[in-house]
């Protein structure tokens, strides 16, 4: 929510649509990710791109993208903005294959995902104590500049990413 709230303070107007999706049912059969897949299937061509967040809220460092090869130059001016802050970053995988985008990728949509350290992820998850306190608010505040600038520039890149490369491309 911290992404719409930023873009809409900034009164920015994207090129393309942002929409955003509040998942639910990922840890106990990805329903909601397969919900939205059969609801959208038929429009999947004209969805540009999808980001997830499912590794925790640690600082950022980069960015995860199932993009083919020969994308990966386009997103050189983003890592550039995303340089100060430290999240330069930039792994290309065929696909990022879990959570809820996965459904998404097999029908050619380009998933992306922050590359954040996750070192105490698992300290807290789906415990008791995962709770809001345990987020450092400077992480926090990292994580939404990236997934702003993310959305952003996927909303607005002049250039063609392409399709998500099937498994092995």
């Amino acid at each position: 929510m911290g992404v719409v709230e930023t873009l809409k303070k900034l009164d920015y107007r994207p090129r393309r649509t942002i929409r955003v999706i509040a998942w639910m049912n990922e840890e106990n059969g990805g329903r909601g990710g397969q919900a939205y897949f059969e609801a959208n299937k038929q429009a999947l061509g004209k969805q540009y791109a999808a980001i997830e967040m499912d590794s925790g809220a640690g600082r950022p460092f980069g960015i995860k993208a199932s993009v083919a090869p020969k994308a990966e130059k386009l997103f050189a001016p983003l890592l550039a903005a995303l340089q100060p802050m430290g999240a330069h970053a930039f792994t290309r995988r065929d696909a990022l294959g879990t959570g809820d985008l996965h459904r998404l990728e097999t029908g050619g949509v380009p998933s992306f995902e922050p590359l954040v350290d996750s070192h105490s992820y698992f300290h807290y998850h789906h415990t008791a104590a995962d709770t809001l306190d345990k987020v450092d608010p400077e992480n926090l505040k990292r994580n939404v500049a990236l997934m702003s600038s993310l959305a952003w520039f996927l909303a607005n890149i002049d250039g063609e990413i392409g399709r998500a490369p099937a498994q092995g491309e």
